[in-house]
């Protein structure tokens, strides 16, 4: 998939996200909207209903009033029956609608008990204070829960007796503490499922963003290594191909040492063929999990030397110098002798190659505790902190600057890295550009089967 591909898609999908998420909590919030009227009208219902109850169970006195009787009676009676039982002319009879003070008129359990029963009803569960005040903020009565703190956040106001024209000075008010918390609470369900899907829809792209990436990286990854092993298997064919044109010349067909020295090329080349395919067989190998460890005792100053003995031509004709420091008492490990020289053998490949002219390699052994522990340091071009942590990656290069036809697969750090992990050892990487690289490997002197 080309590069400019993957980044509109990966935009597209990114803005496509946001979209969706602003739409999300838009919805979210007229949701809070919508239940914020509702509440605000459930709360004015369940007052009104209170005040109504109220004024259904409130009788003011009607009374009759005589002018000619000094002594005034008052009585209460329905007018219709003291009318019929009086014959006096009605004409002098003045109807008194006598209205009893609010302490008089006002029972408050029964208004508490009705407000809470009301509230109830219309399911409002979070808690509320109850006070009747008049026009001028005098306080008649008030009663606050004990869980209720602060009850001043959100005030509802209606009149206490709104029929009743002689008293249309006295409200009744409910307070509450937060009603945004309560609301939100109510909607934690919905909330908690939102939060829910939203993750999952982030989550599920920011996988798909990196898998996309990641496979495009692998495929830049298995083409570089395509190209690296054709030109890597190119080189030795044409080279025994050419030794094989030159030795079916009549001329060096006697000429015994000619013949010899081709010979001798195309042993080297097939031998070169041999371990770039064995390369490659064992690291796939390592990844499949089906490479076998023989384990044995391995005296690791001597593979070192054998190692270093394999190198001798290259070392010459690169002038590179090399300083064994071996200042292990005890180089002697449990492993597999194969895989630990082929471990070996990359690093002080890497090294030479990583090198500019005449590189110097540094080779150092100690102990610590349980475990061996040696040391190769060039004086090479340097990894950069980035790349340090990639270099162990399956096909990853480190890219060579100015140090041209550096030849390799990106597998030989990788392949190190799988025996160190079989042998349960560690390694450290310690570089500057253009300083060079260090490399301290740890092995356990005991090995343990990793299951």
């Amino acid at each position: 998939m080309r590069k400019e591909l993957v980044k509109y898609l990966v935009i597209t999908g990114a803005f496509s996200l946001l979209g969706l998420l602003a739409l999300q909590v838009y919805w979210v919030h007229n949701t809070y909207l919508l239940r914020q009227q509702s509440f605000s009208d459930r709360v004015y219902s369940a007052m009104s209903k209170t005040t109504s109850e109220l004024e259904r169970v409130d009788k003011p006195l009607t009374k009759l009033h005589a002018p000619n009787i000094t002594d005034t009676t008052y009585k209460e009676v329905p007018l219709d029956t003291f009318f019929n039982a009086v014959n006096q002319d009605i004409a002098e009879w003045v109807e008194v609608q006598i209205v009893p003070s609010l302490e008089e008129r006002l029972d408050t359990s029964l208004l508490k008990g009705l407000i809470q029963g009301f509230m109830e009803k219309e399911g409002i569960r979070a808690p509320f204070s109850t006070q009747v005040r008049d026009r001028s903020n005098r306080v008649f009565w008030k009663y606050t829960p004990e869980n209720l703190k602060d009850p001043e956040v959100e005030v509802f106001t209606s009149l206490l007796f709104p029929n009743d024209p002689l008293s249309q000075d006295y409200y009744l008010e409910v307070r509450f503490e937060d009603t945004r918390k309560y609301l939100l609470g109510s909607m934690s369900s919905m909330l908690i499922i939102s939060v829910l899907l939203l993750s999952s829809i982030v989550g599920l792209f920011t996988y798909s963003a990196l898998t996309i990436y990641r496979q495009r990286k692998l495929s830049e990854l298995k083409s570089d290594f395509i190209n690296n092993m054709t030109h890597e298997l190119k080189t030795p064919i044409a080279t025994i191909s050419l030794a094989c044109e030159v030795l079916g010349d009549e001329e060096v067909k006697k000429s015994e040492i000619s013949r010899d020295r081709y010979i001798k090329m195309i042993r080297e080349e097939n031998n070169r063929l041999g371990m770039l395919v064995e390369n490659v067989l064992r690291t796939s190998l390592f990844e499949q999990g089906q490479m076998r460890m023989k384990v044995q005792d391995v005296n690791v100053h001597d593979v070192i030397q054998s190692v270093l003995k394999s190198f001798d031509l290259q070392f010459r004709n690169r002038r590179a110098s090399v300083i064994e420091d071996y200042q292990s008492v005890s180089p002697i490990i449990q492993g597999d002798p194969m895989h630990i020289t082929n471990m070996i053998f990359n690093l002080i490949d890497n090294a030479l190659k990583y090198s500019l002219e005449n590189p110097k390699i540094d080779i150092k052994t100690t102990d610590e505790g349980g475990s061996f522990v040696f040391t190769i340091t060039d004086q090479g071009i340097g990894i950069s902190k980035e790349n340090q942590k990639k270099i162990f990656e399956k096909l990853y290069r480190v890219p060579t600057g100015n140090v041209h036809n550096v030849k390799g697969f990106g597998l030989g750090l990788s392949y190190v890295m799988g025996v160190i992990t079989k042998h349960r050892g560690t390694i450290q990487v310690n570089s500057e550009i253009k300083k060079g690289t260090q490399f301290i490997v740890k092995l356990p002197r005991k090995y343990e089967e990793i299951n």
